[in-house]
């Protein structure tokens, strides 16, 4: 009979100030599913009187509060027996502690709850993580309800202050630093090349083909980046037209992010290897897939995060110059915005010229830069 494999990732909540514990919960220990995790937006709707529209003032995203429940019982959080299939077909066997307190096996009920009580006492910050989901912040309730010595029915609520990303100190500047900004995005555009040629399984052809296919494109994009900000060098009253380049560039590079992950999802959650049947695959290699697949869409994001901070804070800077920065929607294209900004639709190869591009048709979330006419007024 083959052996069973519990896959479910481990639920961790580990101190970031104070002690630095970290508590790990696995198995029969691990918290009743689903695990609901809610984003909120926050907006602010003013009336003005007169006016049918309200204004919208878009204040940013909030982790809304988390409850989780589970049971613990002694005899299923004492030292437990799991088989895992090797990638040579036999079937070692291996120990498995449903809690432990920085990697030391929790025995008892009792022991979990005393140590639960103690980091809510405490008030440290948190970073509570469940296979990708991660979330930064504070234990606010513990309630233990137990049915006898051995066996607990339990509850932990949690007030969330981020997703755990690497915040960045808030500086205060007139205007976008150029040489900053094509750093940034080199830095993520080279993890995202690591990040691909991480595999280590005998790689799908198809897959790799495309996203090497992606990977070169935004080498492209990037390189046009870095000939941006040396021609600020060179030439005196350069910074608009590198900023301009730069932001094509910056859409270019989201547009292939977003391929990647298309690429990833709908290749590797499919079939892994297209030469090889899922259900034929061991399990070794079906998790060296999926760890790839979320390197890859990782690194994916993030230089997709960084591209698109660059190019709104790029269009902002430059917007004083421009007559509008318009934002495309599904079948949009260049004559229709001719005939927006200009009154004309025949006025669209001047958008084209001034945004370098090869054909009228726009895609959804594409950025236009609108030049003022001489003359022009908003």
């Amino acid at each position: 009979m083959p052996a069973v494999v519990n896959t479910v990732s481990p639920f961790t909540i580990q101190e970031m100030t104070g002690e630095r514990r970290t508590l790990r919960l696995v198995g029969r220990a691990l918290p009743y599913r689903p695990f609901n995790l809610k984003t909120k937006q926050r907006v602010e709707l003013t009336w003005y009187p007169g006016n049918p529209e309200a204004t919208a003032t878009v204040l940013g995203a909030a982790e809304e509060p988390t409850q989780i429940k589970g049971m613990w019982k002694d005899k299923f959080i004492s030292n437990q027996v799991e088989a895992v299939s090797t990638a040579t077909g036999t079937v070692d066997t291996v120990l498995v502690f449903p809690i432990t307190l920085n990697d030391e096996p929790v025995d008892t009920v009792r022991e979990a709850v005393v140590i639960v009580d103690d980091i809510i006492r405490a008030g440290q910050q948190l970073q509570v993580t469940w296979d990708e989901q991660t979330r930064v912040g504070h234990l606010t309730e513990f309630d233990k309800s137990w049915n006898n010595y051995h066996d607990l029915e339990w509850s932990m609520s949690f007030e969330w202050i981020s997703r755990g990303e690497p915040t960045v100190p808030v500086v205060f500047t007139t205007s976008v630093s150029l040489s900053d900004s094509s750093g940034r995005i080199a830095s993520e555009a080279a993890n995202f090349r690591s990040a691909i040629d991480t595999i280590t399984e005998p790689p799908d052809s198809a897959l790799v083909e495309s996203l090497t296919d992606v990977s070169d494109l935004i080498g492209d994009a990037v390189s046009a980046v870095t000939t941006a900000v040396s021609s600020t060098v060179r030439k005196a009253g350069a910074p608009f037209e590198a900023s301009r380049r730069m932001i094509s560039s910056c859409t270019q590079i989201i547009f292939q992010t977003e391929a990647a992950i298309a690429t990833m999802q709908s290749q590797v959650n499919g079939f892994y290897d297209s030469a090889v049947a899922l259900a034929n695959m061991s399990f070794q290699r079906r998790l060296s897939w999926a760890s790839y697949e979320r390197r890859v869409i990782s690194a994916s994001r993030k230089l997709r995060r960084v591209a698109v901070e660059q190019r709104n804070a790029l269009a902002k800077q430059v917007e004083s110059t421009l007559l509008a920065v318009y934002t495309a929607r599904e079948g949009d294209d260049l004559r229709m915005v001719s005939e927006t900004f200009y009154g004309s639709p025949f006025d669209w190869k001047t958008l084209l010229s001034f945004n370098e591009l090869t054909t009228s048709q726009l895609a959804a979330g594409q950025i236009v830069l609108v030049p003022r006419k001489p003359g022009q007024r908003k």
